[in-house]
Order: structure tokens, then sequence, then C-alpha cells
């Protein structure tokens, strides 16, 4: 061992091998991780090695230049970077605009690329996106262009480094070399306090939140400053090294396999502990003999170089293939057409480029030609009419509280609706105006809707239908429901929402949930999962009716392939799309309503009594919309007020039985001990946790 950790490198050469055969494991750990998740979770740790790599590399060429030529020149570093980065990067744009001409993306992604695709050439991809990302979006079909984030976070570092750097080197002529190290422990200190109290989504995304990895490479050059891509000769420093690197492959290795980019960890300080552990391979490859070796491996070597095309251009093709190809599929087409393609595109157009044989008034007028062809492909593509998304976020819109309107409330039990085939028996203008905006009529229904986005939906389209025998009050937090850990406490929140609108009917609507708030998740098909399902619900159904409510429990359906799949992380098997798991969630909803008196609807079994609708009914594949949504409200509407008239006929009985208990305690002299009392609402003050009333 002692001999791997101190092997000195052969003599330093103008290009590193070596660190190209660690470009090649990062790229390889990227695209494996975007073909399927599930193979390698943390494969996008590949993207940190990068911005290390980055970090370092430009660092070292800058303090190099410095010290050789007294200055850094930064009009040649961004022409030099320009050179590099820009040229594949627009034609890779341009590629996505013109597959859209052919109908390569749906409606979704095709309405959103002209201004991914400007966010892309302006190196703003990673704030576009953390702008970007309401509820609905985060669960259509991936961009074609997401992962220009990391490449607008390096083009960012690289505009503002060489003026940092370039103002610290000059200071530390003067004051030495603590400068530099003040301000580059200043400000990782800085990216990580950021990172720390940002949300995972915007601390993954933002270039002050990832600077710590591009700071860590930095640190790396300016200390390796006098062995510019080598590193330190002696055998105590190779040894420690050695120790760093080993420690950092057991990180990397961890990250791998058991973190995925939500992570709470990550951004509470995981982001910091990567980029040490990378920088320490870094170190390692600079340093090691035997790990130069290893990373010197003629494919690897090739892969790294051609590192950059193949990341440009794997993730459209996965996109283009869509989440219902399996894994092998998309592997079997996908990793040939991008070595393919990275090897056209690293001969013909990233060696020219960087090696300057075009003029730079030449590039110019080609970006001027590419930008307006891009500009043209992507109007000629445009999607006419509502997409998928527009038509469901009309239905995720906050439902008010019922209000007062120009006629009364409520109106007489006996009254049909015209859209249940009746006519209105009464004369609307009859009816007085009622000045209490809180009055609700007696023969009204006050149904409270709890859950999630699915909930919202159905809160939605039962206002519009405005049945006037119902008074709808929608309690849903999109996103929300049982979980999950990011969510409020259901519990909590819940308890408020029956005191304050004292419903008769409680519609506890959402999908099922396999990450319960406040709970260590067991595997959702075991026993324990099952048992903290139950657990769950039982006690949400205890919460909702603990006044007398009647609680409603709902059955879910699958989602609808290919766009529900983007709710499941592209997983038919083992996730939401999985109808193992739609079942026995109903299944638990069944055994729950059975021991509290819960009563059940069938919204799984609606929704597949309406197969030749499903595309139409669900355009983003879970939630309805258009004549799907009405027509549920509608279907729902009976069933919710025969829930209402069991609540009221309870409620009934509940009052009546409280009134003979006082008349027997005044008969008697004493009032009795635990009697309940009732206010104007006619409601018990008593407390209990009987499902219904």
């Amino acid at each position: 061992m002692a001999d791997v950790l101190t092997a000195a490198p052969p003599a330093v050469t103008r290009r590193r091998p070596a660190l190209d055969g660690m470009r090649a494991l990062a790229v390889t750990f990227v695209v494996i991780y975007h073909l399927d998740d599930q193979l390698l979770p943390g494969g996008f740790v590949g993207v940190d090695l990068f911005f290390v790599l980055s970090g370092y590399l430009i660092t070292a060429l800058l303090v190099r230049e410095r010290a050789s030529e007294g200055a850094i020149s930064l009009r040649g570093f961004w022409r030099r970077r320009v050179r590099r980065l820009w040229p594949l990067a627009w034609v890779v744009l341009a590629l996505v605009a013109f597959a859209g001409v052919l109908g390569v993306w749906n409606a979704d992604q095709q309405r959103a690329l002209p201004a991914e695709t400007a966010a892309a050439l302006a190196n703003v991809a990673n704030w576009w996106q953390a702008a970007h990302g309401g509820y609905v979006e985060q669960f259509v079909a991936p961009s074609p262009l997401r992962h220009f984030w990391s490449l607008a976070v390096e083009e960012q570092f690289y505009l503002v480094w060489p003026l940092v750097l370039a103002g610290l080197l000059a200071a530390a002529v003067r004051r030495g070399p603590r400068v530099v190290w003040g301000a580059l422990a200043a400000m990782s200190a800085a990216s990580i306090v950021l990172a720390w109290v940002e949300t995972p989504d915007r601390a993954y995304l933002g270039t002050d939140t990832r600077a710590v990895a591009l700071l860590a490479g930095a640190a790396l050059a300016y200390a390796f400053r006098s062995h510019h891509l080598r590193g330190p000769t002696s055998d105590g420093a190779r040894r420690a090294i050695g120790a760093w690197a080993l420690a950092g492959a057991a990180v990397v290795g961890y990250v791998l396999v058991a973190a995925t980019p939500a992570s709470e960890w990550l951004h509470h300080g995981g982001f910091a502990v990567i980029a040490v552990a990378g920088t320490g391979l870094v170190a390692s490859v600079l340093t090691n003999a035997p790990v130069q070796r290893a990373l010197r491996a003629g494919p690897l070597v090739w892969l790294g170089r051609r590192s950059y095309a193949v990341y440009l251009l794997h993730w459209p093709l996965i996109v283009a293939l869509g989440p219902e190809r399996s894994t092998a599929v998309k592997a079997a087409v996908v990793i040939p057409v991008s070595l393919l393609g990275a090897e056209l595109f690293h001969r013909r157009l990233e060696l020219p480029a960087i090696a300057g044989r075009w003029r730079p008034r030449v590039l110019s007028i080609a970006g001027v030609v590419l930008v307006v062809a891009m500009a043209g492909a992507l109007f000629v593509a445009r999607p006419e009419g509502p997409t998928p998304v527009d038509q469901v976020a009309e239905t995720l819109e906050a439902v008010p509280d019922p209000t007062t309107t120009t006629t009364a409330p409520c109106t007489p039990s006996t009254v049909v609706a015209p859209q249940f085939g009746g006519a209105i028996e009464f004369d609307p203008r009859t009816v007085v105006t009622v000045a209490d905006p809180t009055h609700t009529c007696a023969d009204q229904v006050r149904v409270m809707v709890v859950g999630d986005s699915m909930g919202r939906g159905v809160s939605n389209g039962l206002v519009a239908l405005n049945d006037p025998r119902l008074e709808v009050w929608d309690r849903t937090v999109t996103g929300c429901s049982f979980g999950p850990e990011e969510c409020p406490d259901w519990r909590q929140i819940w308890s408020v929402d029956v005191i304050g609108v004292e419903p008769d009917v409680v519609l506890l609507y959402t999908n099922l949930q396999e990450d319960l708030k406040g709970v260590e998740d067991a595997p959702y098909l075991s026993a324990e999962g099952r048992q903290q399902r139950i657990a769950a619900l039982t006690e949400a159904v205890q919460i909702l009716g603990r006044d007398g409510a009647k609680v409603m429990l709902i059955t879910p359906g699958v989602p609808v392939r290919p766009n529900g799949l983007y709710y499941c992380d592209n997983r038919t098997k083992g996730s939401k799309c999985d109808p193992a798991w739609v079942q026995e969630w109903g299944s638990d909803v069944q055994e729950v309503a059975a021991a509290t008196g819960a009563g059940v609807i069938d919204v799984g079994g609606w929704l597949a009594a309406r197969p030749a609708t499903e595309a139409t009914d669900r355009p983003d594949g879970l939630h309805l919309s258009g004549d799907a949504l009405r027509e549920h409200a509608a279907w729902l509407v009976p069933q919710l007020l025969a829930a209402g008239g069991e609540a009221k006929a309870a409620a009934g009985e509940e009052a009546r039985a409280a009134a003979g208990e006082e008349a027997r305690a005044a008969a008697g002299g004493e009032p009795k001990a635990g009697g309940a009392s009732t206010g104007s609402t006619g409601r018990s003050t008593t407390t209990t946790t009987a499902p219904s009333r």
C-alpha cells in the first residue's frame, strides 16, 4: 500500500492523459444515471468531478500565465473558452430546435424550448430552471436542454473567476499567499452556507451554491502552483495525498450508490464533502503513478477527450426516446449514437475551433446564421392551442372559500340542477339576498376537500358545477397529503381545518403516498409498509371525523402512460405507476374504511370504465381536465350528498340525545357528567373520534 501511495509520476507534459481518463469516468457516471437512475442513483456526482477538474485546470493555467507573463490576458482566456465551448453547444441547440420541426418533442416541451434555448445561449440555464420549477412543470416530460444547467455554472465561473483571481494574485505580490487562501476560504464558506439555507432544488442548480467544487479545484491548483499539472514530489506529500484519495474514493463510491439529487444532506454540507473528495482524487491523479497508468488506458483517454460532446449529445437522445423505452433499448441507441456523434464533432468541430483554424469573423457569421435558423425552427414548431400543462394548470388554481352572492347561498333540497337533466323549480328572483356571508342553510351539505393536487382539481370541478346543494371548501395542498417530508404536517393542518370549516363531509382525495411525513418508510409492498399506511389513514379518518363529519376516502387509478410516468421517475415498476402499488393502496383504503366507518369512492373504477378517453381525460397522465373533470364532479355529487345526509342524520340523533340528557339532568337537579351541549350551529361540542355523526 505504501508503494501505491507514494509512487512518483512520470515527467510532466503539456497535457495529462490521466485527467482525460478521469473525465471519462465522470461522464460515464452521468450517462448511466440519466439512462436509469436506479442503476446508479448518485451518478450525478460526475458533474461535481467535472467542476473540480474545471476549477483546477483553469486556475492552474491562469496562475502559470501570471507567473510567466506577469499578467493574465482576460481577453485571450475568454476567447479560448468561447472557441472551446460555444461552437459545439450551439450546434446541439440547433439540432434540438430542428428536431422540434420533425415533431420529436411533445407540446409542453416545445412550448418551453424558445425560452430554454435563449437561456442556454446566454449561459444562464441553471437560473432559468431554478425559476421555472412549478409543481406541474416538474412532472412533465423533461426538457432536452435540461443538462445545460451545468454548462451554465461553468461558463459563469469562467466569466467571473479570472477577474477575481487576477486581483488576488496582484494582491498576493504585496501581502503574500494568505490573501489568496483567505479569499478561497471565505468564498467556499459562503457557498456552503448559501447551499445550507436554500431549498434542495435551488442549492443543486445555483452557481453560488455549487461554486464550492470549482473553488476546491482552484485551491488545489494554487497549492500546486510550483508543480504545474504535476503536484509535489516528496514521499510524505504523496503519501498524504494517497490517503486523501482513498477517503475521497470511498465518499464518491458511497454517493454513487446511496445518494439522490433530493438527498437533504447534499445541500447541508454534502456538496462540500464531495468537493473535497473529488479534489483528493484529482491530486492523486497528478501525483500517483499507478493511478495515472490506470487512467491513461487508451479507451478512457479517447472518451475523456470527447466527454464534452458525449455529455451534450446523450441527454437529448434519451429524452427523444421517451420514458417507456427500457433501459436496454435506451442504452443500445444512446451509447453508440453519442459516441459516434462525439467522434464526428470532435474531429470536425471541436479541434478546428480550439486550434483557431477558423477566423473570428467566420465564427461570428456562422453563429448568427445558426441563431437565426434556430429561431426559425422554434417558430415553425410552436404548438397550437393549450398544452397538457396549460389544461392541468387551470384545474389547480386555488379555490376560494364560499361567499354570499346576489342570491341566497343555498336553495331548497328539492331543487334539481340543470346539469343533472332537471329543471329549476323556483324563481331565483324571489329569494332575498342573505347578508351574513357565513350563513349555511340546513339542507346544504358543507364539503371540505383535503389532499394533494388531485384533490385541488376535484375542488375546481365541484365549484364549476355550481350545484346549489353543495358548499365546497378547498383545503388541499399541491404536492402534499400524507407527505413527503418537506410538506407541512397533515395532522396539524387538518385538525385546524376541521375546526375552522366544520364540514358535514370531508373528501380525502389523494394519490397514493410512498413517503409518509414523520415516518421512516419501510419498503412499500412490505408488511411493515402496509401497517404504516393503515396507521396513517386511520389517524387521518379520526382527525377529520372527530367533529362528526363523514370522511370519504378514494381509491385512485393508475397514471396513464407515457405522460404519467414523469410522476414516477419514469419507472413502471416499484413506483406510483406500478399497478401493484395502486392496488395495494386501494386495499389499505378499504380496510381502514371498514374498520372506521369511513366511506369509499372508487375513483379508480370510474377511470377504468373510460379507457377510450384516458389520454384526453388526463392530459398529463394524472390530473383530470376538461369534460372529464366536470363529469367526474357530477359523478361525485350524489355520493357526497348521500354522505352529507348520513352525517346530518347522525348529528340530529346526537342533538336529540344530548337534549334528552339535559332534560333528565334538569329534572334530577344535576347535570350528567360528560353531557354534551350544542351551539347555534347545532353541532355537538363534545370531541369524539367517531368517523361519522
